[in-house]
Parts: C-alpha cells; sequence; structure tokens
C-alpha cells in the first residue's frame, strides 16, 4: 500500500520542494521530477522560495500558495501569500492546506477502516494488525477504529495500543523523509489525539 504522510513543503522556481529552516537556507530534497537520492539533496537560500504547498508521500500535491514580497500584496482568494522568511505564513494558509490535505486522506483513511471491519469479521489477525497500524499513520482516531470494529474508543485503544506506527507532524523534521522516501528519525512516533 501506497504511504500516504504529508508535509507543507516550500518551493521554488525550477520546482524543487523542500523543508526544514535553518541558517537562511532550505533542505531540497525533491525535484520537478520527483525525489532526490540523499546525496543530490541541497541547501538553497531561503530568499529563493517561491511559495508553499502541501505535498504527501504519494505524489500528490495541493494547489501552490505563491510567495509574495509584500504584505499588502497578500490576497488569500488568489493564494497570494507574504512571508518575510522561508518560513510558510500557517495563519494564512493552514486552514486551506489542512482543508486540502483532509481531502485527500479522508477516502484513503475510510478505505483502510473498512479494511479493518472487513478483516474483523474475516478472523485475518496478521493483517488486521497492519490494517490498523496504516489506519494510525492516516490520522485514525481510537474512536475510528473502534467505530470499524464496533467496539468503544476505549477498547480499541486497549485492544490495539501496542501496534507500532509513524505519526509525523508538519513540526518536525521526521516529515523530509516521509516525503522524500526515507524512513523517519528515530522517536518521530505520536499517536493522534483521540
Amino acid at each position: 500500500m501506497t504511504r500516504h504522510e504529508g508535509l507543507l513543503a516550500s518551493t521554488f522556481a525550477d520546482g524543487g520542494l523542500g523543508s526544514g529552516y535553518a541558517g537562511g537556507k532550505v533542505l531540497v530534497a525533491r525535484n520537478a521530477a520527483g525525489p532526490l537520492p540523499r546525496e543530490r539533496w541541497e541547501h538553497r537560500p531561503a530568499t529563493a522560495v517561491t511559495g508553499w504547498v502541501m505535498a504527501c508521500s504519494c505524489g500528490w500535491l495541493s494547489r501552490p500558495w505563491v510567495r509574495v514580497d509584500e504584505p499588502e500584496e497578500q490576497d488569500r482568494a488568489a493564494r497570494r501569500a507574504y512571508s518575510a522568511d522561508a518560513a510558510p505564513p500557517l495563519d494564512q494558509i493552514e486552514q486551506t492546506t489542512d482543508g486540502e490535505w483532509s481531502g485527500h486522506i479522508g477516502p484513503i483513511r475510510a478505505a483502510v477502516l473498512t479494511e479493518v471491519s472487513d478483516l474483523l469479521a474475516a478472523g485475518g489477525d496478521d493483517r488486521l494488525t497492519g490494517a490498523v497500524r496504516r489506519a494510525r499513520e492516516l490520522g485514525a482516531s481510537w474512536a475510528d477504529l473502534g467505530a470499524a470494529a464496533g467496539v468503544a474508543a476505549t477498547d480499541a485503544r486497549e485492544r490495539w495500543r501496542d501496534v507500532p506506527f509513524r505519526w509525523l507532524t508538519g513540526q518536525n523534521a521526521a516529515e523530509i523523509a516521509a516525503v522524500y522516501g526515507e524512513p523517519p528519525a528515530a522517536g518521530a512516533d505520536r499517536p493522534p489525539a483521540g
């Protein structure tokens, strides 16, 4: 199954995507053709960031936001956002990009939850563990899993709390690896609320 992990990425004029800001530089690990091998990753000046896009490890991209030079050029409806540095202006774009991400991931998460329910009915415990892991990675809550299993959220948590999964947030460096096909950094596990 294709992994679906999201990242709000910086965009560049040549189609490069990057994240992580340090010393005025942005790590670029993907170009217009796709993920770059680690030895071709590069750091670009933050001043070269042209905008931002929500990116999924499956290749899906949201509609891009354009970075404008002056605050008065900002226009949410036109997807134009001002930022004095390379950091995305989350107060301007987060609600829209979160909605687009939810639109992308929602049907996938629903399909995995249906798989959990079907596997429970069929008694496929080995495959069930994998489906529960994928559902958690896609942001399914214990309540979601409980509903799929026909049990309370607390019962779902009790049954599957030891199932390992990777939960990546937009606020840590591990999501870079997720988008570019590398394993996440140690300690990137974190269950979604609920």
